[in-house]
Formats: C-alpha cells, sequence, structure tokens
C-alpha cells in the first residue's frame, strides 16, 4: 500500500476531483488520494480513492474490499509480523468461533465482526435520492461498542500508570470513534461511504482494544512483572 515518493506527481495523483481546485470550489476529505506521507520512510499511504494501489511489501496479492479496507494487509483482519512501533497489532483480537464461549468479545460479534446489509441502511425519502443513515439498531450497536471503550481509556487515564504517548494514542483514536459514531447518525451519505464508515469504526475499536490489552496483559508479562 505504499507509493514510492521518487515518481513525479501531479495534482490529479493526489485529488480525485482535482478539477475543482482550479476552479476555485470546495474539496472535502474525500478527494484525497492519499491518507498520509510518512516522511521516514518517503512514502504515501493512499486511499480507495486512489486510480493506482501499489504492490504490497509482501508476497501476498493485494485486495481492496468493498468496505474499503486492504484485505491481508488490514491489521484489523490479518496478524502482522511484530513491528515495535505498532506492538498491539499481533494481538487484534480475531472473530470469535460459533462455539467459542471463552472469546472476551464474543458480546460484540453482531457488531465488530458484522458485515451490513442493505436493510441496515435507511435511505432518504425526500427530494434528495441515494442519500442515507445508518439505521438506530446498527448505531446504538456501535454507540455501546464506543461506550465500552471509552470507559476503558477513561480508566487509563484516570490512573496514569501508563506514558503520554499511550494517553495521547488513546485519546486520538477515541476521538475518532466517536466522531465516526455520531456521523453515521447525524450525515446522510451515499451507501458505500456509509459501508467505509462502519469499517472504520470497526477498525479503530480493535486496535484500541488491541492496545489496551497488549498494555494491560502482554507488556506486563515481557517486562517480568507478570505471569
Amino acid at each position: 500500500m505504499a507509493m514510492q515518493s521518487s515518481r513525479t506527481f501531479q495534482l490529479q495523483d493526489l485529488l480525485s476531483n482535482a478539477g475543482n481546485c482550479k476552479d476555485g470550489k470546495t474539496l472535502s476529505v474525500n478527494d484525497g488520494r492519499v491518507s498520509t506521507y510518512i516522511e521516514e520512510h518517503k512514502i504515501f499511504i493512499t486511499t480507495p480513492n486512489g486510480s493506482f494501489i501499489p504492490s504490497p511489501p509482501s508476497t501476498t496479492k493485494i485486495l481492496l474490499h468493498e468496505d474499503g479496507r486492504f484485505g491481508h494487509h488490514d491489521p484489523t483482519r490479518a496478524l502482522q509480523f511484530f513491528d515495535p512501533k505498532f506492538c498491539h497489532f499481533p494481538v487484534i483480537p480475531c472473530c470469535p468461533g460459533p462455539n467459542d464461549d471463552t472469546h472476551p468479545y464474543r458480546n460484540w460479534l453482531d457488531t465488530i465482526w458484522y458485515d451490513i446489509v442493505d436493510a441496515d441502511i435507511v435511505h432518504s425519502t425526500g427530494y434528495l435520492t441515494h442519500i442515507s443513515l445508518i439505521s438506530w439498531d446498527i448505531h446504538a450497536r456501535f454507540q455501546c461498542a464506543f461506550d465500552y471503550i471509552n470507559e476503558r481509556s477513561s480508566a487509563v487515564h484516570s490512573s496514569k500508570q501508563f506514558s503520554e504517548e499511550f494517553d495521547g494514542f488513546l485519546g486520538l483514536r477515541c476521538a475518532r470513534l466517536e466522531a465516526l459514531v455520531n456521523r453515521t447518525r447525524s450525515v446522510t451519505t451515499d451507501s458505500m461511504s456509509i459501508r467505509v464508515q462502519v469499517a472504520a469504526m470497526q477498525s479503530y475499536w480493535l486496535e484500541l482494544v488491541a492496545r489496551l490489552d497488549y498494555m494491560d496483559c502482554y507488556q506486563p508479562v515481557m517486562n517480568g512483572k507478570a505471569q
């Protein structure tokens, strides 16, 4: 998913609606083809808006799912190699099995590991067409999921046992998750955008859970402070 910076980029490479920029029209975040630039490694990370998806570093073929996730290269879908900067990726919980009663997050099977269907999307009945909102039932599930994460994160913040970097990580991602939860029930958009937003909420939740579990359970063992 990395785009080498040695290539010469033009405006249309970075924006899906480059013409609007020239005409002085307002551009939104959904117009971007590049989600971020990592200066240390001099690479671009592309978005689903991109017309070109570069080859991944591994030998596995890259697959762009309908919900905007990148298959085996999405850490919330497949275990990743250990990276000190992202040490929580390998402990992102997998989907619980049908008889896995001991899975710690089994109660969230119908939320975090749920692929929304057309029946979960409420379409507008007014003058505007092809715009929608997520149903109240699905939104309520994600609101409960956010409340759970927020409660755990608040407890960590109050304990003051972890670094400012970790506290900042939780604060930033919790804020993004909360914004997405609110957006899915307050901003009408197309069905594809709703699916991408739901996938983003699931990804943020899984990464937050993994980071919290890593600091609570795995790091104490690695540091010799627990068995």
